[in-house]
């Protein structure tokens, strides 16, 4: 298929008002001043799912806390201020989810957010079967999921001047069956499918100052269970974003981020799948085998190259997190870096007024979760489960950072 996903699922594109409990948002964020850099991350949770996808109220949700959580920290006076998103990567986002972000940053936060890049707007896009499941590719082509995009703030940031991607595959004897799950007999992640990813790159440069121009990229790098030699691939993978940035936008400073679905470091197993929770740190007394760097960290935090250009060097990139699975680098200094810090803390039973929209447990995010992934989010169970449906937006917490 080569139609958007809308077209291709039968969907009208569905953008919906900001939600009626929530109030607009009054105090704006600061804007970041020239030489410095906000950049925002979010895997939006709107992958392969039509009914998810003409439910959009979620993302109005994710507006709202970016704008909520900034403020309050902006609130305890930092000595780096949470500049309002002057670029926002976005992964398992469709062209409509992208869209959608970027409407209700603009109402939530006061400033116009567009986008700038989208690795599904064009041919080629979202191989999907009616009912919005993956279709399998041939067994003889590899399948290609485009789900990244890039928006910009148009009061801080240019429109790009240039827009391309990067596909980043593997070989087809690298498809992961294992592990099976003994209920079904089927692979837990249904792994038999041979797909790889397109990342999303731009080319903006800054309104103020000197106009300094970044290279940026929005990467959403395959699910290890997917591979049998997952910390090999993300390793090479990141060499070729990063030697693509290189010779693409030479002197534009890089930028790259997303959903890495890898850890800085892990703990050697057989089975790919025990390297989807990793540690935080290689501390060699934090396990047995000792964790070890990921090769994703690695490339990214030292200086690299590629086959094809072997003495010619990309920098080391600096992280703004040392954990998890969603990271930003660049080779600019980290000024600050945070998380939506409490959106998964739970509050079980209480009567607080304060804690009236959080929610009350693991499973019942995880059950809240299933809901809006089906495209339930307005329902009868949705609306039963504590914060559900005025607090939720994805199973990834958003995170971002100030580089300058």
């Amino acid at each position: 298929m080569v139609a958007p996903l809308a077209a291709v699922l039968g969907l009208a594109a569905a953008v919906a008002a900001p939600h009626p409990q929530r109030a607009a948002a009054v105090d704006l964020l600061p804007l970041s001043p020239a030489g410095q850099v906000s950049v925002l991350t979010a895997n939006v949770n709107e992958l392969l799912n039509g009914a998810d996808i003409a439910e959009p109220a979620e993302l109005d949700h994710l507006a709202y806390r970016v704008q909520a959580v900034l403020s309050a920290l902006n609130s305890r006076g930092p000595a780096v201020p949470n500049y309002a998103p002057d670029l926002v990567l976005l992964q398992e986002s469709t062209k409509q989810s992208a869209q959608n972000v970027a409407n209700y940053l603009s109402s939530r936060l006061g400033y116009s957010y567009l986008v700038g890049a989208s690795s599904n707007s064009g041919t080629g896009a979202w191989t999907v079967n009616s009912d919005g499941s993956l279709r399998k590719p041939t067994e003889t082509t590899m399948g290609e999921i485009n789900d990244t995009a890039i928006l910009y703030n148009a009061a801080t940031m240019n429109a790009p001047s240039t827009v391309t991607s990067q596909g980043l595959g593997y070989a087809k004897d690298q498809v992961n069956t294992e592990p099976i799950d003994p209920a079904t007999g089927k692979p837990y992640y249904g792994t038999s499918s041979w797909l790889g990813m397109r990342q999303s790159i731009a080319l903006i440069s800054e309104k103020a100052g000197a106009h300094k121009q970044f290279a940026v990229a929005s990467l959403h790098y395959r699910p290890n269970p997917m591979m049998k030699s997952p910390d090999f691939y993300k390793g090479a993978w990141t060499e070729v974003i990063k030697d693509r940035l290189r010779t693409l936008y030479p002197g534009a400073t890089p930028i790259a981020g997303g959903d890495l679905n890898m850890t800085p470091c892990y703990q050697p197993n057989p089975d790919p799948s025990k390297l989807w929770s990793g540690y935080s740190n290689c501390d060699p007394t934090t396990g047995n085998p000792a964790p070890v760097q990921s090769q994703m960290w690695t490339a990214f935090t030292t200086p690299t190259s590629v086959a094809a250009t072997p003495t010619a060097y990309a920098p080391a990139y600096h992280p703004a997190f040392s954990d998890g699975i969603d990271h930003i680098f660049s080779t600019l200094t980290v000024l600050t870096s945070n998380e939506d810090y409490d959106y998964k803390t739970y509050y079980p039973n209480t009567t607080d007024p304060a804690k009236a929209n959080y929610f009350e447990s693991g499973p019942d995010f995880t059950r809240c979760d299933g809901e809006w992934n089906a495209g339930r989010g307005g329902g009868t169970v949705a609306a039963g489960i504590k914060g559900c449906q005025v607090r939720y937006y994805s199973d990834h917490a958003f995170r971002w950072a100030v580089f300058g």
